[in-house]
C-alpha cells in the first residue's frame, strides 16, 4: 500500500527495483553460511515447507500473498498511529503472528527459503519456485 501510494506520488525511484534485485542476490549468498549443524533438525521441515510453496496452486499462492501483504500494511499503519516505542511492539505484535501462524506467503521470505532448500538438495528447482 504504502509504494503503490509513494508510485501515485511519483516518490519511487529506481532504488526499489535494485532493492529486490540485490535481496535475489543477496539471500542465496547467506543461505551457504547455513550451519551443517543445523541441518539435522530443519533438513526435514525445509524439504517439506519447499515442496508445498511449490505444489500450491497460483490462486492460493496469490490469494495468501494478498492476505500477508493486508496483515503486514496493517501492523505499518498500527505502529504509525502509535505513540511510543511500546505501543508500536504491541501494534505490530498481532498481525505479524497472524501472518506467521497462518502461513502466509511472503515474497521476501520465500527468496531466503527457497535457495536453501535448493542448496540442501530438495528436489525442487528455481524454475519451480518461481512459477
Amino acid at each position: 500500500m504504502f509504494m503503490m501510494a509513494s508510485w501515485m506520488e511519483r516518490k519511487t525511484t529506481i532504488q526499489h527495483g535494485a532493492w529486490i534485485c540485490a535481496n535475489l542476490a543477496g539471500f542465496p549468498v547467506l543461505g551457504s553460511f547455513h550451519d551443517p549443524r543445523w541441518r539435522l533438525c530443519c533438513d526435514a521441515f525445509t524439504f517439506q515447507l519447499a515442496v508445498q510453496k511449490v505444489s500450491m496452486s497460483w490462486v492460493a499462492t496469490l490469494t495468501q500473498g494478498m492476505l500477508c501483504n493486508w496483515l503486514v500494511c496493517m501492523a505499518i499503519w498500527r505502529a504509525n498511529a502509535a505513540q511510543d516505542i511500546g505501543g508500536r511492539i504491541l501494534a505490530i505484535l498481532l498481525p505479524v503472528s497472524a501472518s506467521v501462524i497462518g502461513g502466509y506467503e511472503q515474497c521476501v521470505a520465500n527468496m531466503y527459503m527457497m535457495p536453501l532448500a535448493i542448496m540442501l538438495g530438495t528436489p525442487v528447482t528455481a524454475r519451480d519456485s518461481i512459477v
